[in-house]
């Protein structure tokens, strides 16, 4: 995606103009004129009431966020019972944990971008979502050297993840495919003791806002390049 240096003066001088006078917030200005000159299509919640929300790490939700990965490795929560991961929903706000091992469990240059995200303790009574996410393929994953494959195509390290497939009875793990949209601004929401402990999906409170445009981070080429290449892996 591209803009030209004539669309680049309109849209400067549009946010200009907007800012001045309207009075609106300039950090929201950009995006919507954004969105306009770079034709994006925005997608929209056909459950604007949604409050099912997915936990991942900060540093594995900034992946997702800006678009180095699609994939999700789950193995189960231990609040989740014997029936282990389930994918609760196939639409979900990404919940970032502050789960503070989560450096030394991802490859170099994540450990790189953590440092540079991560938040001061004073700061983790608010959660900060600022993507859904929309599940487009699951799968179960029963054999190593599938999910070995899958190396560069996500930011944890080899060691981290073999231990996951290896815990518990059955040697597997879960794996989704999915497409993240960007919210025009973060939502800040109160951390609650009923988010915490080790389980997947939680629901948020108080109700979120519809969202009537939510941006894809990869466009629909970009997209369906990745989804090939891992269902290849996965598939065989």
């Amino acid at each position: 995606m591209s803009i030209s240096k004539r669309h680049f003066t309109s849209f400067i001088s549009e946010v200009k103009h907007a800012n001045d006078n309207l009075g609106l917030a300039y950090p929201m200005i950009p995006f919507f004129f954004y969105l306009q000159h770079c034709k994006i299509k925005p997608f929209s919640l056909e459950k604007p009431e949604m409050q099912t929300a997915f936990k991942e790490w900060t540093v594995v939700v900034d992946a997702l966020t800006q678009g180095n990965q699609i994939i999700i490795l789950r193995k189960g929560g231990i609040r989740e019972g014997k029936a282990g991961f389930q994918v609760a929903s196939d639409t979900f706000w990404l919940f970032p944990t502050q789960f503070h091992q989560q450096r030394e469990s991802v490859i170099e240059s994540a450990q790189l971008r953590y440092d540079e995200i991560k938040r001061a303790p004073e700061e983790e009574s608010v959660i900060s979502v600022s993507a859904l996410a929309r599940v487009e393929k699951h799968y179960e994953l029963e054999h190593w050297e599938q999910i070995s494959r899958l190396k560069g195509h996500h930011i944890w390290r080899e060691d981290v993840v073999r231990e996951r497939f290896e815990w518990g009875q059955k040697k597997a793990l879960f794996l989704m495919i999915v497409r993240t949209y960007a919210l025009a601004f973060p939502i800040e929401l109160p951390m609650k003791q009923k988010y915490g402990g080790c389980r997947s999906w939680v629901e948020l409170e108080p109700a979120m806002p519809g969202q009537d445009a939510l941006t894809p981070i990869l466009d629909d080429s970009q997209f369906a390049t990745e989804v090939e290449a891992i269902q290849h892996i996965v598939t065989g």
